[in-house]
């Protein structure tokens, strides 16, 4: 199976599962009704992610995985967040390609489009609200061996891709659970920048996160 044809199913796959979670708490539960003067979730949140992941290579062959730690800060409204983590990940050698050891410090901006579906206090517009695109840096410490390679390095790269954030308890609280769902398509160069130094994959992050809503500039009273 080609690269393109795996990375294609690891997207579908994705969409399909985020699509039955939403369906199933859309079902679920009613929209929840809160009294007019009491505070609702603004979208603003701090809190602490837990992440575990398949990785394929992209442009050649091997798979391998991913595990990891990254802390996320919301501004009100969920327009965008900020994140900054830590994750380790492995690439098994086959054929040509060698295994690939990877420790990384990344920062992310995700950018929620649909931000202001937080307004409608639902579970179903939550996750609306929490789809959102990545971009970040990352500098990175990579690991080569095997398939005629033994080396390592300090690198750096830029990673590209999208995320799920879906509610598991009520919003209606000063603090929760979510599942987070994150595909990253991630290019690093170490040490000379040339093609043979160039590290390039897909990691499908899922996450288990703990956040908190009761912040200063969050917890405020809502229109309606």
């Amino acid at each position: 199976m080609s690269t393109g044809t795996r990375c294609a199913w690891m997207a579908a796959l994705v969409t399909a599962i985020v699509a039955s979670l939403g369906a199933r708490v859309a079902v679920a539960e009613e929209p929840i009704d809160v009294p007019h003067d009491e505070v609702r979730f603004q979208g603003s949140f701090y809190g602490l992610t837990l992440e575990g992941a398949p990785v394929l290579r992209v442009g050649g062959d091997g798979t391998g995985f991913a595990a990891g730690l990254n802390g996320r800060v919301a501004v009100p409204t969920q327009l965008f967040d900020l994140e900054l983590g830590y994750t380790f990940s492995n690439l098994a050698s086959q054929g040509p390609d060698p295994a690939i050891t990877r420790h990384s410090m990344t920062f992310s901006v995700n950018s929620h489009p649909g931000f202001m579906f937080v307004l409608y206090n639902d579970r179903f517009n939550w996750i609306v609200a929490g789809f959102h695109g990545i971009l970040g840096l990352s500098a990175d410490h990579i690991t080569r061996k095997g398939a005629g390679f033994d080396d390592s390095g300090l690198g750096g790269g830029w990673h590209v891709g999208f995320g799920f954030d879906i509610p598991l308890s009520s919003l209606d609280a000063p603090e929760g659970w979510w599942i987070t769902l994150a595909p990253r398509w991630r290019f690093i160069w170490f040490g000379e920048r040339d093609k043979e130094r160039q590290v390039k994959d897909l990691v499908v992050l899922i996450g288990l996160a703990w956040r908190n809503y009761d912040t200063n500039f969050a917890r405020i009273p809502r229109p309606f």
